[in-house]
């Protein structure tokens, strides 16, 4: 059970030694303060491990007692070995820490979960569900792992074979997880988010084909298009669902700020230089995640 728990434990702990890496290095200010890289040091290496496996233990618990003659039984039969153990160990990792991504960007990015549209208790409701998720999902792949290796252990004795059906439970549950991860891993991996501005200008070029041109020739913009709307242009463009954005109005410049990696995107700038002149109002008409 040692090598089994070690790997799956170790997968989570290299997890949150990069993200305290990424802390400290994405906040230069961190660096500075002694006790903020020694609070970050506990919290990535004791806290948040100690809440999550502890929460979680007494199912694991007894999922090692019980599990834990047979695994023993089954080495010294050489039915399997530690690095095969180890390796379902670190693999029942790997898909609890990639299910749990899933989970956590699914919910960021729907617009659904808001004060607005929840109420306050509801999204407290939400959040205390998402979080029970999770450590659902944190117990269940470790018990999908421990299966596996004990389908492997048990002797290939017809009179103590259990039902097909029973024994290929684990691995049906596995399969559909793995599927349903897939489809919204990918659809999350293509996530954007689309704004809407709408600028007003005393005089515009003959056509906007040039600043659509120009929007999509930028880094930052997955998509981009220009439409005119009267006296006004209306720019709808799309950035990555997973990129910090704003668009900001300081006296005649209008700017598109991203960030990871932060850079700006001078809209009236451009749009200057290819004839729209007088800018007399900005407004940020929608703002939508698509995915």
């Amino acid at each position: 059970m040692g090598w089994f728990f070690g790997s799956y434990f170790g997968g989570w702990y290299i997890l949150f030694g990069v993200r305290l890496v990424r802390w400290l290095t994405g906040q230069p200010e961190h660096t500075e303060s002694w006790w903020m890289v020694a609070f970050g040091v506990i919290a990535y290496t004791l806290l948040i491990p100690s809440l999550l496996f502890g929460l979680m233990e007494p199912v694991l618990g007894r999922i090692s007692v019980t599990a834990a003659a047979a695994l023993q039984e089954g080495l010294e039969r050489r039915a399997l070995g530690r690095a095969y153990v180890f390796a379902v160990g670190l693999g029942s990792s790997i898909a609890a820490m990639a299910s749990c991504l899933v989970v956590v960007l699914t919910a960021s990015m729907s617009e659904a979960l808001s004060a607005d549209v929840l109420g306050e208790n509801g999204l407290a409701i939400v959040m205390v569900a998402l979080m029970m998720g999770i450590l659902a999902i944190v117990a269940v792949c470790p018990w999908l792992g421990l299966r596996l290796l004990l389908m492997k252990c048990r002797p290939a004795n017809p009179e103590t074979r259990r039902a097909r059906w029973l024994r290929l439970t684990p691995v049906v549950m596995a399969v559909v997880g793995a599927a349903l991860v897939a489809v919204l891993g990918y659809r999350l991996v293509n996530a954007t988010r689309v704004m809407t501005v709408r600028l007003d200008f005393a005089a515009l070029p003959p056509s906007d084909e040039p600043l659509r041109d120009w929007l999509r020739s930028q880094p930052d913009l997955v998509a981009a298009d220009v439409r005119r709307e009267g006296d006004a242009v209306v720019i709808e463009y799309s950035i990555s669902g997973y990129r910090s954005q704003s668009i900001s109005r300081v006296g005649d410049a209008v700017v598109i700020e991203t960030t990871s990696p932060k850079r700006s995107v001078q809209l009236s700038a451009a749009a200057a230089e290819l004839g729209y002149q007088g800018l007399r109002n900005m407004e940020v008409v929608h703002v939508k995640k698509h995915w």
